[in-house]
């Protein structure tokens, strides 16, 4: 009889419950489950991969006690800790990272994408190294970055993506008989958890129309953020035909949620949320 490998999923949301889900149903690993800090076992905006694990009667380990373990395949879907590689006896170690490698590592990778005009981004399956994001890329899946995308939108779909990824490549993994590719030095960009106070959520309208709206679009993930207008949420901006023709900033008509203004080029008008 032939001892399955010990795969560890370790992070958090839906992309980590859809996985250990899919893992599971296909009983091609022995299973461990390495929740973040923050999951409390139940759902939120996201569902709890605690919550999960404990519905299937999956053991939970620590990164700590996975370290320990030999031979164990380390996927990490959302994991919030950086993994020290010199810590696993090999280097199987997996990481499903939302961009399109080797753009975009590190952190928000739903916001800067949108917020710097992209018009793609994607997911990355990559071994992971001693470094942030940096790992030889073993596929990758691309996503079209269209106007009515925002940051949460973005996020759903990197999760979608995600789960096609594994699905695609998870005989590849159990095998171990997979190509991965070093990435260019060319091309490379990051982000830190600092870089988000760098963009402002006040909507300042001396830029133009296309600014403001990627500005909204970027910011747009409720859970944590939107842009604001004088403190107050916006939900989304759509560029008016109409040439601006008063100063930037002005207020051109208001009706309901829906306020007009003046930019650098073209006129604005900006929703406000309403949870």
């Amino acid at each position: 009889m032939t001892i399955p490998k010990t795969l560890c999923i370790a992070g958090k949301n839906r992309v980590a419950v859809q996985a250990l889900r899919l893992l599971d149903e296909l009983d091609l690993f022995d299973l461990k489950v390495c929740p973040v800090q923050s999951d409390t076992g139940e759902d939120g905006w996201q569902p709890s991969l605690k919550k999960e694990a404990a519905r299937r009667d999956k053991s939970l380990i620590t990164l700590e006690q996975a370290y320990r373990k030999p031979g164990l395949i380390f996927l990490s879907l959302e994991f919030d800790k950086i993994i020290n590689v010199k810590k696993f006896d090999h280097t199987e170690l997996l990481n499903v990272h939302f961009s399109l490698l080797p753009a975009y590592k590190g952190c928000f990778t739903s916001i800067w994408p949108i917020y710097c005009g992209e018009v793609a981004s994607g997911v990355t399956l990559h071994l992971i190294d001693h470094g942030i994001d940096t790992g030889p890329i073993i596929d990758q899946e691309t996503i079209a970055l269209d106007e009515s995308v925002t940051a949460i939108s973005l996020y759903e779909l990197y999760q979608d993506c995600a789960i096609r990824l594994l699905e695609k490549n998870i005989q590849l993994i159990l095998d171990g008989d997979f190509n991965a590719e070093r990435q260019p030095p060319t091309q490379s960009t990051y982000f830190s958890r600092k870089s988000l106070s760098y963009i402002s959520p006040e909507i300042n309208f001396s830029a133009t129309a296309t600014q403001i709206s990627r500005h909204v679009r970027a910011l747009f993930f409720p859970e944590y953020q939107t842009a604001t207008y004088q403190g107050m949420q916006v939900a989304k901006c759509v560029t008016l035909a109409e040439r601006s023709k008063a100063k930037p900033g002005t207020l051109l008509s208001e009706s309901g949620s829906t306020m007009t203004f003046s930019t650098i080029d073209f006129d604005v008008e900006l929703i406000k949320f309403q949870p």
